[in-house]
């Protein structure tokens, strides 16, 4: 689980309180954690100016982006938004580990998107040399042929690991799950486009292929505020394992899709 919201919280809470400055990152074109040096995101009182009884001007927190030497506001965001988008990613994230990513296929908000609305398939009877219909509760369609299988034989397919895809930028992104994640809260320049984004009723542009792997200012605080807390692999692992990332494949076309079969006991 990211805990992105409590984690941006806390964050917030130890700029204004303790003083903390964080560290300001976005990920570059080619798939790299990159800091901003000259940036610092913490939280500036501004002065009183005048102050009576039951009246003051001044002492307001600010917490946003800052130049390092100069001081000055570079960009104050709207709290309120991050909060919202930061749930968003709290919402899309499980409690699963690399290891045992295939049981997303027991969570109900999965299934909403990818389970098929039938209860009955045809198979071939050996014994009797004959076509017959067999009813099930747990049918599921690969995404990308569309042959209907049991539970136990669907494959689930991670769509970005430690890669983001051959056709839209340089393969060695270690980022790639957490730009796909971070596309589904509105914090790529960007949204998301396909079919998942239909099911959570999100409407990208798609001006680019390249926006969608570049970091809007929101996604940059959430992303800075994060890295604040938890490690680079904390993050990409939990983005790996969130809902928008995982579907459903068969055997034959999670291989051609470039992904290693699941140890299911008909494919070794």
């Amino acid at each position: 689980m990211l805990n992105a919201l409590n984690t941006i919280n806390q964050n917030k809470y130890a700029s204004c309180n303790f003083a903390k400055a964080h560290k300001i990152y976005y990920i570059s074109e080619n798939g790299q954690k990159t800091e901003i040096p000259s940036l610092t995101i913490k939280t500036v009182t501004s002065p009183i100016t005048h102050q009576s009884f039951g009246f003051q001007v001044g002492g307001i927190q600010h917490f946003g982006a800052y130049e390092q030497q100069s001081g000055k506001s570079v960009s104050i965001p709207d709290w309120n938004e991050l909060q919202r988008q930061a749930g968003i990613l709290d919402s899309l994230t499980t409690t699963l580990s690399r290891s045992n990513y295939r049981n997303i296929i027991d969570l109900p908000a999965w299934q909403q998107i990818y389970k098929p609305t039938i209860t009955s398939r045809q198979r071939w009877n050996w014994q009797t040399n004959s076509v017959e219909t067999v009813n099930s509760n747990d049918l599921y369609a690969c995404r990308h042929c569309g042959v209907i299988l049991e539970k136990e034989q669907i494959e689930i397919d991670h769509q970005r690991s430690k890669t983001i895809g051959k056709d839209q930028l340089p393969e060695k992104n270690l980022w790639g799950a957490t730009l796909k994640l971070f596309r589904y809260a509105g914090l790529t320049n960007d949204g998301a486009t396909g079919y998942k984004a239909k099911k959570f009723g999100l409407l990208g542009l798609s001006n680019s292929a390249l926006d969608k792997y570049q970091l809007n200012e929101n996604g940059i605080f959430i992303f800075s505020l994060l890295l604040s807390s938890k490690s680079d692999f904390e993050i990409q692992s939990a983005a790996e394992t969130a809902i928008p990332n995982l579907r459903p494949l068969c055997g034959g076309c999670n291989k051609r899709d470039g992904e290693p079969h699941s140890g299911l006991p008909w494919n070794k």
